[in-house]
């Protein structure tokens, strides 16, 4: 299965241009299995899922990260939220990762993970358990 078959599962794709459809083939199928498994609940059939691809592909443009490097820090919030029993929608999760890439621009490059560490995220919510 390639990734954009494993993406299309999760997110409508249709409003995807060929150069961002083009960038989402070039990132690792299993990373992107990763990123679509987690986001899958909020994202399957909403327009939240069109909303967080757009977004993303915004951080995408504005940074000097590949899109293989924005999926995967934002599975290792989506793991670290897992860990901490708590959750948050794709989009806080995408907003979080820039600003903690902006502010490791502009000091010395700490993790993703370092600033969940030290400063958690303040939009997470309890997770719900699975029934």
């Amino acid at each position: 299965m390639n990734t954009l078959d494993i993406l299309s599962a999760t997110f409508s794709l249709a409003r995807l241009d060929a150069r961002q459809r083009s960038l989402f083939a070039a990132v690792d199928s299993d990373l992107v299995l990763s990123f679509a498994r987690y986001a899958y609940k909020e994202c399957r059939g909403t327009p939240a899922g069109s909303v967080a691809l757009r977004d993303l592909f915004k951080h995408v443009e504005l940074r000097d990260l590949s899109l293989s490097d924005w999926i995967t820090q934002i599975v290792e919030v989506y793991q670290w939220l897992e860990q901490s029993n708590l959750t948050a929608t794709l989009s806080d999760i995408t907003n979080y990762v820039s600003c903690a890439c902006s502010d490791a621009d502009s000091q010395s490059r700490y993790s993703v993970g370092w600033y969940l560490e030290n400063f958690g995220f303040e939009k997470s919510m309890k997770a719900i358990p699975h029934t």
